[in-house]
């Protein structure tokens, strides 16, 4: 994985995932770029990984691929309530692609759920 950063979503929101959060690579500079696919092994607990139907409804995902994260086209979406200023969710992902050996479990960074708060002068 060459990138697995952090996603801040707020709550009951949808966030796009894109390179600069999730970005897997292969080794050899082919072109067109080899189709590296994630595949979801263990969903989010506090929300759901989506796509656009092309009517624009959303869809979950049990799959995506790393050029659909490119094209701004998967988000996670915040469906739980939660009583704190912040919560954390994550999801486990097995990374593949042809002619390499699969990247197996590989846990997203934490998706960090925070409430905006501020002192508001009287």
């Amino acid at each position: 994985m060459a990138r697995n950063s952090r996603l801040h979503v707020f709550p009951l929101l949808r966030q796009g995932i894109g390179p600069k959060h999730l970005l897997a690579l292969t080794s050899d500079p082919s072109h067109p770029p080899r189709h590296i696919t994630y595949t979801i092994k263990t969903p989010p607990v506090l929300g759901r990984i989506l796509t656009e139907t092309p009517e624009g409804a959303p869809k979950e995902v049990a799959s995506f691929s790393q050029r659909e994260i490119n094209e701004s086209r998967i988000w996670y979406e915040h469906t739980k309530v939660f009583t704190d200023l912040a919560a954390n969710d994550s999801f486990v992902v097995d990374v593949s692609t042809e002619f390499a050996e699969p990247l197996l479990s590989q846990v997203t960074r934490t998706i960090l759920l925070a409430t905006s708060v501020r002192k508001v002068k009287h």
